[in-house]
């Protein structure tokens, strides 16, 4: 747990968050995120990303990510506290779940945020290409 000073000079212990990537969702949450979670950003630290994670290794008990972070396994080798990892994607190709599985680490995905939208894109694809509407354009 981290401990975070308030203007009030109050300590308050926030589980401690790895962010990588970060996800797209992140900009939109990470007020309120950062209310709940101490969210550890390594790409604001100046230090290499192996020392970032060595530093918190301990402490570190979630991890949020997307399937652009191509490192996600080797950073779990470096945190053996973490118990979660969510991820804003829709696969988990990026996730190697038998590391997890047998470590105990619980994974969270969004397996159909998108299936809506895609569908209504296909639709009008289709209604496109049936009526030749770009084609007459």
């Amino acid at each position: 747990m981290a401990q975070i000073h308030t203007n009030q000079t109050l300590s308050v212990n926030l589980p401690e968050v790895l962010v990588l990537g970060p996800p797209s969702i992140f900009r939109i949450y990470e007020k309120h995120l950062s209310q709940k979670f101490m969210l550890l950003k390594p790409w604001e630290s100046p230090i290499p990303l192996e020392e970032f994670l060595s530093i918190h290794s301990q402490n570190t008990t979630a991890v949020l990510t997307s399937s652009a972070v191509a490192y996600l396994s080797s950073a779990l080798r470096l945190l053996p506290s973490v118990r979660l990892v969510v991820t804003s994607s829709v696969g988990l190709d990026h996730i190697d779940l038998k590391e997890c599985r047998r470590r105990g680490i619980s994974v969270a995905y969004a397996p159909s945020v998108f299936s809506a939208d895609v569908a209504n894109l296909a639709v009008g694809l289709w209604v496109d290409v049936s009526r030749k509407i770009s084609a007459a354009n």
